[in-house]
Protein backbone atom coordinates (compact mmCIF):
# COMPACT_ATOMS: atom_id res chain seq x y z
CA UNK A 1 0.00 0.00 0.00
CA UNK A 2 2.82 2.34 0.89
CA UNK A 3 4.66 1.52 -2.38
CA UNK A 4 1.49 2.28 -4.39
CA UNK A 5 1.09 5.60 -2.60
CA UNK A 6 4.72 6.49 -3.39
CA UNK A 7 4.22 5.66 -7.09
CA UNK A 8 1.11 7.88 -7.23
CA UNK A 9 3.00 10.72 -5.54
CA UNK A 10 5.90 10.39 -8.03
CA UNK A 11 3.46 10.50 -10.98
CA UNK A 12 1.73 13.64 -9.67
CA UNK A 13 5.13 15.31 -9.06
CA UNK A 14 6.27 14.49 -12.61
CA UNK A 15 2.98 15.80 -14.06
CA UNK A 16 3.30 19.08 -12.16
CA UNK A 17 6.87 19.43 -13.45
CA UNK A 18 5.68 19.01 -17.06
CA UNK A 19 3.03 21.72 -16.65
CA UNK A 20 5.61 23.99 -15.01
CA UNK A 21 8.13 23.60 -17.85
CA UNK A 22 5.62 23.62 -20.74
CA UNK A 23 5.51 27.44 -21.09
CA UNK A 24 9.33 27.46 -21.28
CA UNK A 25 9.48 25.16 -24.31
CA UNK A 26 10.35 26.82 -27.63
CA UNK A 27 7.37 27.79 -29.76
CA UNK A 28 6.39 25.03 -32.12
CA UNK A 29 7.61 22.27 -29.73
CA UNK A 30 4.34 20.53 -28.89
CA UNK A 31 3.28 17.25 -27.41
CA UNK A 32 2.11 14.49 -29.69
CA UNK A 33 -1.36 15.12 -31.06
CA UNK A 34 -1.34 18.87 -30.36
CA UNK A 35 -2.75 21.09 -33.14
CA UNK A 36 -0.33 23.29 -35.05
CA UNK A 37 -0.72 27.09 -34.84
CA UNK A 38 -1.99 28.85 -37.93
CA UNK A 39 -1.17 32.48 -38.63
CA UNK A 40 -3.24 34.93 -40.64
CA UNK A 41 -0.57 35.14 -43.30
CA UNK A 42 -0.40 33.46 -46.69
CA UNK A 43 2.62 33.22 -48.98
CA UNK A 44 1.56 32.14 -52.46
CA UNK A 45 -1.05 29.43 -51.82
CA UNK A 46 0.38 28.38 -48.46
CA UNK A 47 -0.84 29.55 -45.06
CA UNK A 48 1.98 30.11 -42.58
CA UNK A 49 1.86 27.76 -39.61
CA UNK A 50 4.03 26.79 -36.68
CA UNK A 51 5.10 23.74 -38.71
CA UNK A 52 6.26 25.50 -41.87
CA UNK A 53 7.31 28.91 -40.51
CA UNK A 54 11.04 28.21 -40.86
CA UNK A 55 10.71 27.47 -44.59
CA UNK A 56 7.20 28.34 -45.68
CA UNK A 57 7.30 27.09 -49.26
CA UNK A 58 9.97 24.46 -48.79
CA UNK A 59 12.55 26.01 -51.11
CA UNK A 60 14.13 28.62 -48.84
CA UNK A 61 12.02 31.45 -50.26
CA UNK A 62 10.63 32.83 -46.99
CA UNK A 63 10.45 32.33 -43.24
CA UNK A 64 8.31 33.78 -40.45
CA UNK A 65 9.15 34.64 -36.84
CA UNK A 66 5.88 34.83 -34.84
CA UNK A 67 7.67 36.34 -31.83
CA UNK A 68 8.51 39.49 -33.78
CA UNK A 69 5.85 39.16 -36.53
CA UNK A 70 8.64 39.29 -39.12
CA UNK A 71 8.35 37.73 -42.56
CA UNK A 72 11.80 37.44 -44.16
CA UNK A 73 11.94 37.15 -47.96
CA UNK A 74 15.02 35.39 -49.34
CA UNK A 75 14.23 34.25 -52.91
CA UNK A 76 12.04 35.24 -55.83
CA UNK A 77 8.43 33.99 -55.75
CA UNK A 78 6.03 33.80 -58.72
CA UNK A 79 2.33 32.94 -58.45
CA UNK A 80 0.19 31.94 -61.43
CA UNK A 81 -3.56 31.91 -60.89
CA UNK A 82 -6.10 33.46 -58.58
CA UNK A 83 -3.78 34.06 -55.63
CA UNK A 84 -1.58 36.87 -54.38
CA UNK A 85 2.07 36.30 -53.60
CA UNK A 86 1.53 37.74 -50.14
CA UNK A 87 -1.74 38.12 -48.23
CA UNK A 88 -1.46 39.46 -44.68
CA UNK A 89 -4.05 39.84 -41.94
CA UNK A 90 -1.57 40.14 -39.02
CA UNK A 91 -1.45 43.56 -37.35
CA UNK A 92 2.10 44.92 -37.15
CA UNK A 93 3.74 42.62 -39.71
CA UNK A 94 7.34 43.45 -40.70
CA UNK A 95 8.35 42.40 -44.21
CA UNK A 96 12.12 42.14 -44.31
CA UNK A 97 14.16 41.63 -47.49
CA UNK A 98 17.46 39.99 -46.64
CA UNK A 99 18.55 40.27 -50.30
CA UNK A 100 17.12 41.50 -53.61
CA UNK A 101 13.82 39.68 -54.12
CA UNK A 102 11.14 39.83 -56.84
CA UNK A 103 7.52 38.86 -56.16
CA UNK A 104 5.33 38.36 -59.25
CA UNK A 105 1.60 37.67 -59.61
CA UNK A 106 0.04 37.19 -63.04
CA UNK A 107 -3.58 38.04 -62.20
CA UNK A 108 -4.14 39.12 -58.58
CA UNK A 109 -2.62 41.90 -56.46
CA UNK A 110 0.99 40.98 -55.75
CA UNK A 111 0.81 41.99 -52.07
CA UNK A 112 -2.42 42.41 -50.09
CA UNK A 113 -1.86 44.11 -46.72
CA UNK A 114 -5.12 44.04 -44.74
CA UNK A 115 -3.50 45.17 -41.49
CA UNK A 116 -0.64 47.51 -40.61
CA UNK A 117 2.72 46.49 -42.06
CA UNK A 118 6.30 47.73 -42.43
CA UNK A 119 8.54 47.05 -45.42
CA UNK A 120 12.26 47.23 -44.63
CA UNK A 121 15.55 45.46 -45.29
CA UNK A 122 18.96 45.64 -46.89
CA UNK A 123 17.79 44.07 -50.16
CA UNK A 124 15.53 45.63 -52.80
CA UNK A 125 11.97 44.32 -52.96
CA UNK A 126 10.29 44.26 -56.37
CA UNK A 127 6.50 43.70 -56.34
CA UNK A 128 4.94 43.07 -59.77
CA UNK A 129 1.35 42.40 -60.73
CA UNK A 130 0.70 41.81 -64.42
CA UNK A 131 -3.04 42.47 -64.24
CA UNK A 132 -3.87 44.06 -60.89
CA UNK A 133 -2.52 46.23 -58.04
CA UNK A 134 1.12 45.78 -57.09
CA UNK A 135 0.67 46.55 -53.36
CA UNK A 136 -2.88 46.83 -52.04
CA UNK A 137 -2.95 48.48 -48.59
CA UNK A 138 -5.77 47.73 -46.11
CA UNK A 139 -7.78 46.42 -49.00
CA UNK A 140 -10.76 44.22 -49.45
CA UNK A 141 -11.52 45.54 -52.91
CA UNK A 142 -11.23 48.98 -51.35
CA UNK A 143 -14.01 48.40 -48.82
CA UNK A 144 -11.97 48.18 -45.60
CA UNK A 145 -12.06 51.48 -43.68
CA UNK A 146 -9.62 51.57 -40.80
CA UNK A 147 -6.61 53.54 -39.64
CA UNK A 148 -3.95 50.91 -40.30
CA UNK A 149 -0.82 52.04 -42.16
CA UNK A 150 1.87 50.92 -44.53
CA UNK A 151 5.31 52.09 -43.49
CA UNK A 152 8.27 51.83 -45.87
CA UNK A 153 11.39 52.46 -43.82
CA UNK A 154 15.08 52.13 -44.73
CA UNK A 155 14.06 50.10 -47.74
CA UNK A 156 14.50 49.80 -51.48
CA UNK A 157 11.15 49.15 -53.17
CA UNK A 158 10.21 48.81 -56.83
CA UNK A 159 6.59 48.17 -57.87
CA UNK A 160 4.70 47.72 -61.13
CA UNK A 161 1.00 47.08 -61.68
CA UNK A 162 -2.25 48.54 -62.96
CA UNK A 163 -1.95 50.57 -59.77
CA UNK A 164 1.35 50.74 -57.90
CA UNK A 165 0.95 51.29 -54.14
CA UNK A 166 -2.80 51.74 -53.67
CA UNK A 167 -4.58 52.48 -50.38
CA UNK A 168 -8.06 52.27 -48.91
CA UNK A 169 -9.96 55.39 -47.89
CA UNK A 170 -8.65 55.71 -44.33
CA UNK A 171 -5.16 54.28 -44.73
CA UNK A 172 -1.89 56.16 -44.27
CA UNK A 173 1.35 55.66 -46.18
CA UNK A 174 4.60 56.63 -44.46
CA UNK A 175 7.85 56.56 -46.46
CA UNK A 176 10.95 57.05 -44.32
CA UNK A 177 14.52 57.26 -45.66
CA UNK A 178 13.74 54.88 -48.54
CA UNK A 179 14.18 54.62 -52.30
CA UNK A 180 10.84 53.85 -53.94
CA UNK A 181 10.02 53.48 -57.63
CA UNK A 182 6.44 52.85 -58.74
CA UNK A 183 4.99 52.61 -62.24
CA UNK A 184 1.36 52.23 -63.38
CA UNK A 185 0.55 49.94 -66.29
CA UNK A 186 -2.79 51.39 -67.39
CA UNK A 187 -3.90 54.95 -68.20
CA UNK A 188 -6.42 55.04 -65.36
CA UNK A 189 -3.94 53.67 -62.82
CA UNK A 190 -2.06 55.45 -60.05
CA UNK A 191 1.60 54.85 -59.12
CA UNK A 192 1.12 55.90 -55.46
CA UNK A 193 -2.28 57.07 -54.27
CA UNK A 194 -5.79 56.75 -52.83
CA UNK A 195 -4.56 57.27 -49.25
CA UNK A 196 -5.92 59.45 -46.50
CA UNK A 197 -2.35 60.61 -45.81
CA UNK A 198 1.04 60.26 -47.48
CA UNK A 199 3.98 61.34 -45.34
CA UNK A 200 7.60 61.57 -46.55
CA UNK A 201 10.45 61.73 -44.04
CA UNK A 202 14.16 61.97 -44.92
CA UNK A 203 13.30 61.46 -48.59
CA UNK A 204 12.19 63.52 -51.57
CA UNK A 205 10.19 63.17 -54.79
CA UNK A 206 12.76 62.93 -57.57
CA UNK A 207 10.28 62.19 -60.37
CA UNK A 208 8.07 63.75 -61.66
CA UNK A 209 9.77 67.14 -61.60
CA UNK A 210 7.94 69.36 -59.15
CA UNK A 211 6.16 66.32 -57.72
CA UNK A 212 3.96 66.77 -54.66
CA UNK A 213 1.27 65.16 -52.51
CA UNK A 214 -2.12 66.29 -53.87
CA UNK A 215 -5.75 65.88 -52.83
CA UNK A 216 -8.38 64.67 -55.27
CA UNK A 217 -12.08 65.53 -55.35
CA UNK A 218 -12.80 62.75 -52.82
CA UNK A 219 -10.32 64.14 -50.31
CA UNK A 220 -7.83 61.32 -50.85
CA UNK A 221 -4.19 62.00 -51.66
CA UNK A 222 -1.77 60.81 -54.33
CA UNK A 223 1.67 61.78 -55.51
CA UNK A 224 1.20 63.92 -58.63
CA UNK A 225 3.19 66.22 -60.87
CA UNK A 226 3.38 69.96 -60.20
CA UNK A 227 0.02 70.46 -61.95
CA UNK A 228 -1.81 67.88 -59.85
CA UNK A 229 -1.89 65.26 -62.64
CA UNK A 230 -1.20 61.61 -61.92
CA UNK A 231 2.10 60.63 -63.61
CA UNK A 232 3.02 57.32 -65.19
CA UNK A 233 5.80 56.76 -62.69
CA UNK A 234 6.95 58.10 -59.34
CA UNK A 235 10.47 57.97 -57.99
CA UNK A 236 11.27 58.80 -54.37
CA UNK A 237 14.85 59.04 -53.15
CA UNK A 238 16.18 58.85 -49.62
CA UNK A 239 17.87 61.98 -48.34
CA UNK A 240 21.11 61.07 -46.61
CA UNK A 241 21.91 63.26 -43.62
CA UNK A 242 25.69 63.36 -43.34
CA UNK A 243 27.93 64.68 -40.58
CA UNK A 244 30.42 66.02 -43.06
CA UNK A 245 34.14 65.43 -42.75
CA UNK A 246 35.51 68.05 -45.13
CA UNK A 247 38.85 68.19 -46.94
CA UNK A 248 40.05 71.50 -48.35
CA UNK A 249 41.33 71.80 -51.90
CA UNK A 250 43.20 75.14 -52.05
CA UNK A 251 42.82 77.55 -54.91
CA UNK A 252 45.12 77.00 -57.87
CA UNK A 253 46.40 79.73 -60.22
CA UNK A 254 44.86 79.93 -63.67
CA UNK A 255 47.50 81.75 -65.72
CA UNK A 256 49.06 79.15 -68.03
CA UNK A 257 46.58 76.29 -67.37
CA UNK A 258 43.11 75.87 -65.93
CA UNK A 259 43.00 76.52 -62.20
CA UNK A 260 40.36 76.31 -59.50
CA UNK A 261 38.73 78.20 -56.69
CA UNK A 262 39.08 76.70 -53.23
CA UNK A 263 36.46 74.09 -52.33
CA UNK A 264 35.78 71.30 -49.85
CA UNK A 265 35.04 67.60 -50.38
CA UNK A 266 33.22 65.44 -47.82
CA UNK A 267 35.04 62.14 -47.16
CA UNK A 268 31.78 60.46 -46.12
CA UNK A 269 29.16 61.44 -48.70
CA UNK A 270 31.42 62.62 -51.53
CA UNK A 271 29.59 65.93 -51.98
CA UNK A 272 31.29 69.26 -52.67
CA UNK A 273 30.94 72.54 -50.81
CA UNK A 274 32.18 76.09 -51.17
CA UNK A 275 32.38 76.67 -47.40
CA UNK A 276 34.14 74.95 -44.52
CA UNK A 277 30.84 74.34 -42.67
CA UNK A 278 29.35 72.24 -45.50
CA UNK A 279 26.25 74.41 -45.90
CA UNK A 280 26.66 75.52 -49.52
CA UNK A 281 26.76 72.48 -51.78
CA UNK A 282 28.23 72.97 -55.26
CA UNK A 283 28.33 70.89 -58.43
CA UNK A 284 31.40 68.91 -59.43
CA UNK A 285 33.90 70.97 -61.49
CA UNK A 286 32.04 74.22 -60.75
CA UNK A 287 35.28 75.39 -59.12
CA UNK A 288 37.28 75.28 -62.36
CA UNK A 289 38.65 78.64 -63.59
CA UNK A 290 39.79 78.65 -67.26
CA UNK A 291 43.33 79.85 -67.89
CA UNK A 292 43.59 83.56 -68.59
CA UNK A 293 47.31 84.27 -68.90
CA UNK A 294 49.34 86.37 -66.47
CA UNK A 295 47.98 89.63 -65.11
CA UNK A 296 51.20 91.58 -64.78
CA UNK A 297 51.91 94.58 -62.57
CA UNK A 298 55.22 96.41 -62.97
CA UNK A 299 57.38 96.63 -59.87
CA UNK A 300 59.70 99.58 -60.50
CA UNK A 301 63.25 99.51 -59.25
CA UNK A 302 63.91 101.12 -55.86
CA UNK A 303 67.24 101.70 -54.23
CA UNK A 304 67.77 100.11 -50.86
CA UNK A 305 68.40 102.26 -47.81
CA UNK A 306 70.15 101.55 -44.61
CA UNK A 307 66.85 100.38 -43.06
CA UNK A 308 64.67 99.35 -46.05
CA UNK A 309 65.20 96.73 -48.76
CA UNK A 310 65.15 97.80 -52.35
CA UNK A 311 64.42 95.84 -55.50
CA UNK A 312 65.29 95.50 -59.14
CA UNK A 313 62.72 96.25 -61.81
CA UNK A 314 60.50 93.20 -62.26
CA UNK A 315 56.93 92.09 -62.87
CA UNK A 316 54.44 90.50 -60.47
CA UNK A 317 51.45 88.42 -61.64
CA UNK A 318 48.35 89.11 -59.53
CA UNK A 319 46.89 85.70 -60.46
CA UNK A 320 49.72 83.38 -59.45
CA UNK A 321 51.78 85.89 -57.43
CA UNK A 322 54.99 84.87 -59.17
CA UNK A 323 57.81 87.27 -60.13
CA UNK A 324 59.27 87.63 -63.61
CA UNK A 325 62.08 89.58 -65.22
CA UNK A 326 59.96 90.25 -68.32
CA UNK A 327 56.40 91.44 -68.77
CA UNK A 328 55.54 88.41 -70.92
CA UNK A 329 56.10 86.09 -67.98
CA UNK A 330 58.69 83.90 -69.64
CA UNK A 331 61.59 84.39 -67.22
CA UNK A 332 60.46 83.65 -63.68
CA UNK A 333 62.67 84.66 -60.77
CA UNK A 334 62.46 83.89 -57.10
CA UNK A 335 61.17 86.74 -54.97
CA UNK A 336 64.43 86.96 -53.04
CA UNK A 337 66.34 87.41 -56.30
CA UNK A 338 64.39 90.61 -56.96
CA UNK A 339 65.29 92.06 -53.57
CA UNK A 340 68.33 94.29 -52.94
CA UNK A 341 69.09 93.90 -49.25
CA UNK A 342 69.03 96.91 -46.91
CA UNK A 343 72.05 97.96 -44.83
CA UNK A 344 74.95 100.40 -44.67
CA UNK A 345 77.30 100.71 -47.61
CA UNK A 346 80.57 101.91 -46.09
CA UNK A 347 83.05 103.80 -48.26
CA UNK A 348 86.84 103.90 -47.99
CA UNK A 349 88.21 104.86 -44.58
CA UNK A 350 89.37 108.35 -43.66
CA UNK A 351 92.54 108.17 -41.51
CA UNK A 352 93.44 110.64 -38.78
CA UNK A 353 96.96 110.21 -37.32
CA UNK A 354 97.26 110.52 -33.58
CA UNK A 355 101.01 110.31 -33.61
CA UNK A 356 103.80 108.80 -35.62
CA UNK A 357 102.69 105.21 -35.02
CA UNK A 358 98.86 105.32 -34.57
CA UNK A 359 95.82 106.52 -36.56
CA UNK A 360 92.01 106.48 -36.27
CA UNK A 361 89.79 105.35 -39.18
CA UNK A 362 86.30 106.75 -39.85
CA UNK A 363 83.74 105.54 -42.40
CA UNK A 364 80.86 107.34 -44.09
CA UNK A 365 77.84 105.38 -45.42
CA UNK A 366 77.45 105.90 -49.14
CA UNK A 367 73.68 105.56 -48.83
CA UNK A 368 73.26 108.07 -46.01
CA UNK A 369 76.24 110.34 -45.34
CA UNK A 370 74.90 111.21 -41.88
CA UNK A 371 75.71 107.62 -40.88
CA UNK A 372 79.35 107.32 -39.82
CA UNK A 373 81.44 104.81 -38.00
CA UNK A 374 84.76 105.27 -36.20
Amino acid sequence: MKALRNKALSFITALLLVFTLLPLLPEGVMSAGAEESKYELWVATTQVTSSNKSDILGGGEASFDPKTNTLTLKKDITVVGEKSVLDNNIDGLTINTAKDVTLTSDSKACMVLRKSATITGTGKLSAISLNSIAISVNSNNGSVKNMDNLKIENAGLQVYGNNGIYGAENSTLNIIKSNVYSCRAISSGNPIGNFKEINLSDCKIDNPSGGKVSNNSSGLVSITDEYGQVPIQVKIEAVVVCEHELILTPSKPHCTEDGNKRYYTCKKCGKYFSDKDGKNEIEKDSWIVPKTGHYMVTIYATEPTCTEDGNIKCYLCFNCFKYFKDKDGKNEIAKEKAVIPKGHLWGTPNWTWTGTKAANASFVCQRDKSHTQH
